[in-house]
């Protein structure tokens, strides 16, 4: 299945997405307002695998991007990041 259709990941299932991508040993968090980030672990190689195969289950999240990161941010899995217009972001 190619990137644009790919079947699109329903918001209710953001909560069962985030907790299978930490079971799968996975780090997920939301990086700011607007992103997140899912960092496989290198440890064993079968893990590296498991973000695609997340990603196969649920669909394309990208729609909801906005959402997972108010999920994430909720759950106090969040990199706070200055502004991009702040002195800080440069």
């Amino acid at each position: 299945m190619t990137e644009d259709n790919r079947q699109q990941m329903d918001a209710s299932e953001i909560r069962a997405f985030v907790a299978d991508a930490i079971a799968a040993g996975c780090d997920i968090c939301a990086v700011g307002h607007e992103n997140y980030v899912i960092d496989e672990v290198e440890q064993q190689a079968s893990a590296k695998k498991e973000p695609g195969r997340i990603g196969e289950r649920y669909g394309n999240q990208d729609p909801l991007s906005l959402q997972i990161v108010a999920y994430l941010g909720r759950s106090a899995a969040t990199l706070n990041c200055p502004p991009k217009n702040s002195p800080l972001s440069a």
